[in-house]
C-alpha cells in the first residue's frame, strides 16, 4: 500500500492496514532518485492512501505537511519569516459553505446524469442553496435555477434536478450571503455511492467570499493523486469519506 502523507499513514496503520505492508512516497521529492523510482515501479503496489483534493490547496505545492497551516503575522520583520495565508480547504472532510460565494462542478469525462446531489451537514437553522446550470460560453442557462431548502439539524443530501439536456457543461452551487453553518461533505451525480465526482473526473472550483483570494480549482481525476508510473494504471476509488482517499491500483502485469 502506497502512502503520500505521514499524517494519513499512521491513521491507516492503527486501523489494520499494517498487514498490507507500506511504501511511502514524499510528493515534495517527486519520483526522482533510484530508491524512489524503483519503489513506485513495484508491481505489488495494489492500494494507495492520499489526501482528498478538498484538503490540498495549490499554495501547498512543494511544501511539507507541517507548513500547510495559516500563521500569524510576524511580530517583527525578518527575511527568513514567511507568513502563510492558506490552510486546508476542508476540515475533517467537510467544507464550510460560509467561506465561499459559489462552488462550480465541471465534468471532464464520463456521463453526468442527474440529479446533482450535495451532501451536507447543517447543525444550525434552516438554510438554502441554489443551483444554476452553465453553458459552454460560461453563462447561465435560462430557467435552470433550482433552489432547495436545507432543513435545520439535517445531515444528508440535497438534490437538484438537471433538466438542461446537453447544453450544460458546468453547474454552480450558490449559498446565502448571510452566515451559515452548513458543511459540505460531497458533491456527486446520480446514484454514485462515493462522495465526490470521480467517475466524471470533474474539476470543482471554489470562489472565496474574501475578495483578496483567487478561486481554487480541485481535480477529482484519480490519476492526478498518484505519481508516475502508478498514475498510468487503472485506478478505482474505494472510499473518499473524509480527508483521505483510498484507492485500488490494478496491476497490468497480472501478478
Amino acid at each position: 500500500m502506497l502512502y503520500t502523507s505521514t499524517v494519513i499513514m499512521p491513521y491507516y496503520f492503527i486501523r489494520g492496514a499494517m498487514q498490507f505492508g507500506a511504501v511511502y512516497h514524499d510528493p515534495c521529492l517527486g519520483s526522482t532518485g533510484t530508491d524512489g523510482a524503483a519503489s513506485l515501479r513495484r508491481p505489488d503496489i495494489r492500494f494507495a492512501a492520499t489526501y482528498n483534493p478538498t484538503v490540498y490547496h495549490p499554495a501547498f505545492e512543494g511544501l511539507n505537511e507541517d507548513r500547510w497551516w495559516i500563521t500569524r503575522p510576524p511580530l517583527r520583520f525578518s527575511a527568513l519569516n514567511t507568513s502563510r495565508a492558506h490552510g486546508p480547504i476542508s476540515r475533517e472532510g467537510m467544507i464550510r459553505a460560509a467561506d465561499f460565494r459559489w462552488i462550480d462542478i465541471e465534468p471532464r469525462a464520463g456521463e453526468f446524469k442527474g440529479p446533482l446531489k450535495v451532501m451536507v451537514k447543517n447543525p444550525g437553522p434552516t438554510s438554502r442553496a441554489r443551483m444554476c446550470a452553465m453553458n459552454r460560453a460560461g453563462g447561465p442557462i435560462a430557467y435552470s435555477d433550482s433552489v432547495q431548502l436545507i432543513p435545520a439539524q439535517w445531515t444528508g443530501p440535497i438534490t437538484f434536478d438537471m433538466d438542461t439536456g446537453s447544453r450544460a457543461v458546468r453547474f454552480r452551487i450558490v449559498f446565502p450571503d448571510v452566515e451559515t453553518g452548513v458543511l459540505i461533505s460531497g458533491i456527486l451525480f446520480g446514484d454514485d455511492p462515493l462522495h465526490w465526482p470521480w467517475a466524471q473526473k470533474a474539476d470543482v472550483t471554489v470562489a472565496w467570499k474574501d475578495a483578496g483570494l483567487d478561486p481554487v480549482t480541485l481535480s477529482f481525476d484519480p490519476a492526478r493523486l498518484l505519481p508516475p508510473p502508478l498514475n498510468r494504471r487503472r485506478i478505482t476509488v474505494l472510499n473518499d469519506e473524509g480527508s483521505s482517499v483510498l484507492l485500488k491500483i490494478d496491476n497490468d502485469s497480472g501478478l
